[in-house]
């Protein structure tokens, strides 16, 4: 349930870092350990479906804006589909979903080209809050929103997920200042600051 910030010079391996997390990426040197139990193909497996990335660079298929957000969860019932969208809805900002000319069903062109860039990002938080992960990354996921809906979806994502573990990666002092704990990288090593 932490909200946990990483911050770093840009090249610093932050990205690299968070690969690491998700156990994308094995460590050249060392061992990767969780509770104390070195990674073997299970837990990898267990750990990569619990956890919910949201890159620098979010990819959209061409589809609708629902089948972007549900998408790989596609086999759940509509009932329960339109009761998540719904909260995600508000959770992320999706208000241009209400507009008169748009909604769940709008195409979002090849590589969301019919959408802004944050709401190709707002979208991307959707999808990732949709799998109900225990642990949610924010790499400099909210980077194309304005200050203002930066933080209202921090807040209601702080807000309705209290029990979510979220790791940031932002240059924002806005975002960082939401984190209980910040953590530095810097010639190569960790530190908590």
């Amino acid at each position: 349930g932490e909200v946990i910030g990483i911050i770093g010079e840009t090249g610093i391996g932050k990205s690299s870092l968070i690969d690491l997390i998700c156990g994308l990426i094995l460590p050249t040197k060392g061992s990767y350990k969780l509770n104390d139990q070195n990674l073997d193909n299970e837990m990898k497996e267990k750990l990569i479906n619990s956890i919910s990335l949201v890159p620098q660079r979010i990819n959209l298929i061409d589809d609708t804006i629902k089948n972007n957000i549900i998408f790989p969860n596609i086999d759940m019932s509509n009932e329960n589909i339109e009761k998540k969208l719904n909260k995600l809805k508000t959770v992320c900002d999706l208000s241009f979903v209400d507009d008169l000319h748009v909604n769940w069903e709008n195409l979002v062109g090849e590589n969301g080209s019919k959408l802004s860039g944050g709401q190709i990002q707002r979208i991307g938080i959707a999808r990732a809050l949709f799998k109900d992960p225990q642990l949610l990354i924010l790499d400099e996921a909210t980077s194309a929103l304005d200050t203002q809906t930066q933080s209202k979806i921090l807040y209601n994502i702080l807000e309705k997920y209290v029990d979510l573990t979220i790791i940031i990666i932002s240059h924002s002092n806005d975002v960082i200042s939401k984190c209980e704990k910040v953590y530095e990288i810097k010639d190569f090593k960790i530190n908590e600051k």
